[in-house]
């Protein structure tokens, strides 16, 4: 005779689906609030390389931890760096704007993938000690 098995005794109580739920749509507004309790999260796609000896490789992209005031202090910076080309070794599918790899920012990201791309990455700031 075959294992029987167990059906699992129900936890909790079903609800039944309410008759109408309220739309919780986007609105447009005019300007981003202003105020310490609301977090602005700049899309940059800072797209920082890893170096590999003399190589520049692709290690991912950074897209959060970009407050006002670091986005607009590193768009100063990477302004004068702009260039016509990537700067990796291997060239990526990626469109953008390229700059001069002269700027060294910290990272901190949770994990790698296999291709050695950071996970969950989170800006820092730049580094001023190198």
């Amino acid at each position: 005779m075959a294992f029987q098995r167990k059906k699992p005794v129900a936890i909790g109580i079903k609800a039944p689906y309410p008759g109408f739920i309220e739309p919780a749509l986007a609105i447009s507004i005019d300007k981003v609030p202003s105020g310490e309790r609301w977090v602005h999260e700049i899309k940059f796609d800072g797209y920082l390389g890893r170096r590999r000896g003399d190589d520049l490789i692709y290690a991912g992209k950074v897209d959060h931890g970009f407050d006002p005031e670091a986005a607009k202090d590193l768009q100063l910076r990477m302004k004068p760096l702009i260039r016509k080309s990537q700067p990796y070794t291997k060239k990526i599918a990626h469109r953008g704007i390229w700059v001069e790899p002269y700027l060294l920012a910290e990272i901190e990201y949770r994990a790698k993938s296999a291709e050695g791309k950071v996970r969950h990455p989170f800006f820092r700031g730049v580094r001023e000690d190198l």
